[in-house]
């Protein structure tokens, strides 16, 4: 076990200096064997990241020349641009290492807690809980990035390590992503019947939460019966939504933890996040009207007059990628009307609208589902921009004509163009991973 240790506290410290996978151990590190250690170790923020290359990848934001040479590392350059071919050896990819780190935790969390004398029900429950909704939350976010959508993963070949406890002497197991859900699941599952109703912190996790997590992931499934059953679960329980006519106009203008917020999570932070020269896309932009109260609260025109995006739930310029209930009203909008439930599905959509409006718009209304398909997966471009979600939803999208798109950007006057379906939204594993397989 000691030699799981060293690795577990690399997990704590996320030192982005070595290959995660392939960090042999020291013995001299002494066991995390109380509650108080491995809540600690939960606690840690770096267990609350997810990847941000579903931004740097999708139709969110554009740069310049200027700005993308700015960008720290040349993987960043090349992903930019759906390069098919992006790590060179030697570079490290936190949206790969990260999600392994907070997985590697959860495992020796969940197996020290076993260990522990004494512990109280409520201590187990809460720290075993915890660790398995983590882990799937990580699992979650590297399915997103490096395997192939749901309907593929079958077909498609590339695979993902899958560790369940932190011998780190064993073999590294890649699977295939039906593997992977699985694991996903049966965590969440547990962690339905272990996590409490309520916590005093938002980076903590929750039964809620673990619902909401549930109707994101059935939802980039196209699960969509399940989708809105989670969804509904989700909002039964609490449904707070903040009224954006209260909030005043400034940069970076909404709290961290917040009312809305479910699960506080933050993506990667990356240089092509704060690069002055990047902007949103202008579709996107352009995408909002006068009376649409987030085109001034979500972004900051710059004096160089490029529009950054700084409406993120975090109060930092890092991008939120937790759980919220904006959200959740759309999974169950859009779930109702794959369903054919419109009246409930325009119910859902119109509650988080009249929100977001200047006071005096008028709900939407439609005629039939197809209509209202349409305005609820506009609204959740709009509403979820710079979440990290928007990559998922063009992975699944572009699998229905109606909605397929191509993604262009032009870098030192060649133009690069992402198809629909292409390969490329299947990100490579880091090459310097691969050289200890």
């Amino acid at each position: 076990m000691k030699k799981a240790i060293y690795l577990l506290m690399i997990a704590v410290m996320f030192t982005a200096c070595d290959d995660f996978l392939d960090t042999k151990p020291n013995k001299d590190i002494v066991t995390p064997n109380n509650v108080q250690a491995l809540r600690a170790l939960l606690d840690n923020s770096e267990m609350n990241r997810l990847p941000s290359i579903a931004v740097l990848c999708s139709d969110e934001f554009l740069t310049t020349d200027a700005g993308l040479a700015q960008y720290s590392s040349q993987w960043l350059r090349e992903l930019y641009k759906w390069n098919s071919e992006p790590f060179a050896p030697e570079e490290f990819v936190a949206d790969w290492a990260a999600p392994y780190q907070a997985i590697f935790t959860c495992n020796v969390i969940l197996e020290e807690v076993e260990k522990i004398s004494g512990i109280g029900i409520e201590d187990y429950n809460d720290l075993k809980g915890s660790a398995l909704f983590h882990r799937a939350l990580a699992y979650f976010g590297l399915s997103q990035i490096f395997l192939p959508t749901y309907q593929d993963i079958t077909s498609l070949s590339q695979r993902i390590v899958l560790r369940t406890n932190p011998n780190v002497n064993e073999p590294l197991n890649f699977v295939n992503g039906d593997e992977i859900y699985q694991q996903i699941f049966y965590d969440l599952n547990q962690a339905l019947d272990l996590l409490p109703e309520i916590s005093q912190y938002p980076t903590r996790p929750t039964k809620n939460a673990v619902n909401a997590l549930l109707a994101r992931i059935y939802l980039s499934m196209e699960d969509y019966e399940s989708a809105r059953e989670y969804a509904v679960k989700t909002l039964d329980a609490q449904h707070d939504l903040l009224d954006y006519n209260e909030i005043p106009v400034r940069i970076l203008p909404f709290d961290n933890f917040n009312s809305e917020v479910i699960f506080y999570a933050e993506l990667v932070s990356y240089t092509f996040t704060g690069v002055v020269t990047s902007q949103v896309e202008p579709t996107l932009l352009n995408s909002y009207e006068n009376n649409d109260l987030r085109r001034r609260l979500f972004f900051t025109l710059r004096p160089n007059g490029f529009t950054n995006f700084t409406g993120n739930y975090t109060q930092i310029f890092t991008h939120f990628g937790g759980l919220a209930f904006n959200e959740i009203y759309l999974i169950a909008a859009e779930a109702e009307a794959r369903v054919g439930s419109v009246t409930e599905g325009l119910n859902y959509l119109n509650q988080l609208m009249v929100k977001r409006y200047e006071i005096g718009w008028e709900p939407f209304q439609v005629n039939n589902k197809e209509e209202l398909l349409d305005i609820v997966l506009e609204e959740r471009r709009k509403e979820l921009a710079f979440r990290g979600t928007r990559w998922s939803d063009l992975r699944r999208l572009n699998k229905d004509s109606r909605y397929q798109k191509s993604i262009t950007r032009v870098v030192n006057d060649e133009l690069f163009t992402l198809e629909p379906n292409s390969e490329n939204y299947i990100i490579p594993i880091p090459s310097r991973e691969l050289l200890f397989f």
